[in-house]
């Protein structure tokens, strides 16, 4: 599996759930509706925060890799195939963490959470590949 199609299947159920939550007060409609709406706009979100983990790891690695004064600062695909099974388990787990957030305090505060997992599952899976 890809970071992108990690990011889109976490953000589809993620954006049913929260679509389908903001679409009940409208009754079945409002939920089918806003299901349909939130699985897009889910698989939408999913994408963008999976560029958004790629970069990360992209620049922790650079920074890494720099720090030890090793030469080839660039990650190569070796290197991305240690990577990626641990980044597709942060995006999940950034997808759910972000929902709790969001339905128990606000939009700020799962923004915030989304943005230090992508972080830190970027800082665990840089260090997992180079400290093996």
């Amino acid at each position: 599996m890809t970071l992108i199609e990690a990011g889109v299947i976490a953000g589809i159920p993620t954006g049913a759930i929260a679509g389908g939550v903001m679409g009940k007060v409208h009754g079945v409609p409002g939920v089918v509706g806003g299901s349909l709406a939130g699985m897009a706009a889910g698989a939408a979100a999913g994408w963008l925060y999976a560029f958004l983990v790629i970069g990360l790891l992209s620049v922790v690695g650079v920074l890494w890799r720099a720090a030890r004064k090793r030469a080839d600062a660039v990650p190569a695909e070796r290197d991305m195939k240690l990577i990626t099974p641990i980044a597709s388990r942060g995006i999940f787990v950034a997808g759910l963490v972000v929902l709790a957030f969001w339905f128990s305090l606000d939009w700020a505060c799962a923004l915030v959470a989304a943005l230090a997992i992508g972080l830190a599952t970027a800082v665990i899976a840089v260090g997992r590949c180079e400290l093996r």
